[in-house]
């Protein structure tokens, strides 16, 4: 079973990953109500890593981030870096990837 982790602006994105395993692989993306009411995040999280195969999570350049008061650049949201973080620390590195959230030009 695969967890697909993004921003809420990269859900699309997230749902098209997910359309694209279906016919092989079970995936859940992070907005179908895997969330227990009344649990922390953490907690939950916790408990998709244990659960889950796979993960992937979506790496879109959602916030604007500023540098030494000049320098602003488009980054990922802190939340999906720190789930890339947990996935990775507690399952095999070789289970989890990650990817841009910008399709390509054609």
């Amino acid at each position: 079973m695969v967890f697909i982790g993004s921003s809420g602006e990269a859900n699309s994105i997230a749902h098209a990953i997910k359309k694209e395993l279906a016919p092989d692989l079970e995936a859940i993306v992070w907005n179908e109500d895997i969330f227990e009411l009344g649990e922390d995040t953490l907690t939950s999280l916790l408990k998709f890593v244990s659960v889950f195969d796979f993960a992937i999570l979506v790496m879109s350049d959602d916030d604007l981030i500023q540098s030494r008061g000049w320098l602003r650049k488009a980054a990922p949201r802190d939340n999906v870096v720190f789930e890339l973080g947990l996935f990775m620390a507690l399952q095999q590195n070789s289970w989890v990837n990650f990817g841009s959230g910008s399709l390509p030009r054609v």
